[in-house]
């Protein structure tokens, strides 16, 4: 596609942020936006923000969407390094409230946070602390 071709061709990527239904709006609603060139992500796996769920299953959040793209056009590699970052995050906002162990969270916890925990207390009714 386009985004393979000369890679002397600038071009600027923009990404709404938003709601799923304040997204698929923003080329109506912002009349700058009229005639950008829109493209659409290929198939991937399925969105691993658990923090909420996305309203399909194809659908992914705006990090998510951004490594993707990031990957097609700048190789595989910087999108692994971007869904490493994007799983480590999600995981510690998980564990922060108490939905996982830190055992349970790729790159593990920072050992200041497992104390700070400890010393609150917080989450109560969480699953394992530490």
């Amino acid at each position: 596609g386009r985004l393979r071709g000369d890679p002397s061709e600038k071009f600027t990527l923009l990404v709404p942020d938003g709601s799923w239904r304040q997204a698929r709006r923003v080329g109506r609603r912002e009349p700058g936006l009229a005639g950008v060139l829109r493209v659409t992500l290929p198939p991937g796996p399925p969105s691993e923000y658990r923090l909420r769920r996305e309203p399909r299953p194809s659908f992914v959040c705006t990090f998510e969407a951004i490594a993707r793209i990031l990957g097609v056009i700048e190789g595989g590699a910087v999108q692994e390094q971007l869904e490493l970052l994007f799983r480590k995050f999600v995981g510690r906002q998980l564990w922060s409230r108490g939905d996982l162990r830190a055992d349970e969270v790729p790159g593990g916890i920072p050992e200041a946070a497992i104390r700070e925990r400890q010393v609150s207390g917080f989450p109560k009714g969480g699953v394992l602390k530490g």
